[in-house]
């Protein structure tokens, strides 16, 4: 296998597209992030925990994650069946969601309000921002030979690996490094001020802030296997929030391990697991040990 610290020294967009391509190829994944928040109001320090799983599959991808701190709750449980819409459970805690109706967004809706999809791929239009927009785009396709056969020239492909938009332009700094094990670091320092058009949406509506909020620091180390596949990714970022009469200094580092499998059977903390997805009276995603014959 070729020194993929050498041959994508100069190109991490390259490395990161064919991160991308890596994931997406394979048909099963489950990934768990959790973060944490430093939020500092006036003269007080508080923190705030998020922990979050995704699960993708051929006919169903689903998505949970829980912020808790001093100040608020919330909890969001999202199913996506492949139908053009997402079933929807939304609460300040994981405990109702045993008594909260869904509420189901057309991908379009739910674009407008989380700035992404959780799946892996898609193609997008590009739309004009109107009002207080950060970023517009219709669902397209998950199919890349649509995609292709479109004419449109707003045509745009959307990756989940990361949250950022990266382009050539956005990239400040970036380095590519072999680990002794023989896994890589991808490091990315981003221009803050212009890549977190889909993360500034998704805060302001998922949280209690007033305003988008206006970054200072984006940056993120991949780990990726020899094969291109990702591993895990270390996020920080650095931002300021307006949430009612205050600007909230806040510093987040984010932490999140990828699990892949061909035949929806994860290896997790050393033993064979199923995923189930969580019904009314689950508080999270279930993960049942594989009886072996």
């Amino acid at each position: 296998m070729p020194d993929l610290s050498l041959l994508y020294r100069n190109n991490p967009l390259g490395l990161l597209g064919k991160i991308e391509e890596k994931q997406s190829s394979y048909p099963y994944e489950v990934d768990f992030m959790t973060a944490d928040a430093e939020n500092e109001i006036v003269a007080f320090r508080a923190t705030q925990k998020i922990q979050a799983t995704n699960y993708y599959s051929p006919k169903v991808e689903a998505a949970q994650s829980v912020s808790s701190s001093a100040f608020f709750h919330t909890a969001c449980r999202y199913f996506d069946r492949m139908d053009g819409r997402i079933e929807a459970y939304e609460a300040a805690k994981t405990e109702e969601f045993r008594s909260t109706s869904p509420r189901f967004y057309s991908y379009d809706a739910f674009l407008q309000k989380n700035g992404k999809l959780f799946s892996r791929t898609y193609y997008v239009l590009k739309e004009i921002p109107v009002r207080q927009e950060l970023v517009r785009e219709s669902f397209l396709t998950r199919d890349r030979a649509v995609y292709d056969a479109t004419q449109d020239p707003r045509k745009r492909v959307v990756h989940s690996l990361l949250m950022y938009q990266v382009n050539d332009a956005l990239i400040l700094r970036s380095s590519v490094n072999r680990n002794p094990d023989g896994t890589y670091l991808l490091f990315l320092d981003l221009d803050a001020r212009f890549c977190n058009d889909y993360y500034a949406t998704q805060m302001a509506h998922q949280g209690v802030l007033f305003d988008a909020p206006k970054f200072s620091l984006s940056q993120v180390t991949l780990t990726l296997q020899e094969d291109f596949t990702p591993v895990s990714l270390v996020q920080k970022d650095a931002y300021t929030a307006k949430t009612g009469l205050f600007n909230v200094q806040i510093e987040m580092t984010t932490r999140k391990e990828f699990h892949f499998s061909e035949d929806g059977v994860f290896l997790l903390d050393g033993k064979r697991k199923n995923v189930l997805l969580p019904g009314k009276e689950d508080l999270d995603f279930v993960f049942a040990d594989v009886k072996e014959e």
